[in-house]
């Protein structure tokens, strides 16, 4: 009997439907560290540590990208980096080459680290001397700076920067084109530092908790239909520029010695 009971279970196993194929979860692509020659990415990346893209070399992610931003583990700042935070430095090329309902966008995962609630998650796109970013329809959110340009240059269109402490900076030596861009929250909209070049066109920022824009006497500014709105100060400047749009801010212009 109890052979027979054998022979039926081997018969039932036989016949019985294929099990569940288990299929383990391909890792994403992990960017970090230096990039040296000439790269490309698509799909979902996660930008797992610092990344710097050296002279000559060229990083471009690709139209329909998310870049999943992993905050940093650690507060010690490396000789070679600028921020504690997870940053992309740029000596060479950066091109965010998104497309109309395809664009590129940055995303943060859960810090590692307590991290006191508005604080930065990461340090942002910061171009160095030399180096150079291009970018079309990108999405930015949580970062000390969406773009700082410390002496390089950038061409951005359909650009979104959400709650950044510093949506862009730009210091001594550096040229920034904006167009059709959206910079929401965060501490200064932007923030022109010193003796550098900025062409700008339908553009608007807006909520900002200190100031939309920010601009040194030795900032050069053409701009053409831009608004800035609903901040705590619209503009902190000498005057207000031709092509530059205040509404609705608790202050609409600062001078720097404090009139208005």
């Amino acid at each position: 009997m109890r052979f027979l009971a054998c022979l039926l279970l081997v018969a039932l196993a036989a016949c019985a439907p294929d099990g569940p194929v288990l299929i383990a979860p391909k890792p994403l692509p992990v960017l970090a560290g230096p990039v040296a020659d000439s790269r490309h990415l698509s799909g979902d990346v996660v930008l797992a540590d610092d990344v710097r893209v050296l002279p000559g070399a060229e990083l471009v992610l690709e139209a329909g990208t998310t870049v999943w931003v992993r905050p940093a583990g650690s507060t010690k700042i490396e000789p070679d980096q600028l921020s504690a935070r997870t940053e992309i430095l740029v000596e060479g090329q950066l091109r965010i080459s998104g497309l109309p309902g395809a664009p590129v966008r940055f995303r943060t995962l859960k810090p590692q680290l307590p991290v006191p609630e508005g604080d930065p998650l990461w340090a942002g796109i910061l171009v160095l001397p030399g180096g150079s970013v291009h970018v079309d329809h990108a999405e930015l959110p949580s970062a000390d700076h969406g773009l700082w340009l410390l002496g390089g240059e950038a061409v951005a269109s359909d650009l979104t920067l959400r709650d950044c402490r510093y949506g862009i900076e730009v210091a001594q030596g550096s040229g920034l084109e904006l167009r059709r861009a959206r910079v929401r929250g965060g501490e200064l909209g932007l923030f022109c530092t010193g003796s550098a070049r900025l062409v700008m066109a339908d553009a608007v920022f807006q909520g900002q908790d200190e100031a939309g824009l920010h601009l040194a006497p030795v900032c050069r500014f053409d701009a053409s239909r831009i608004e800035v709105r609903d901040s705590q100060v619209g503009l902190v400047a000498e005057d207000v520029p031709a092509g530059l749009k205040l509404t609705g801010n608790r202050i609409e212009l600062l001078r720097p010695g404090g009139g208005q």
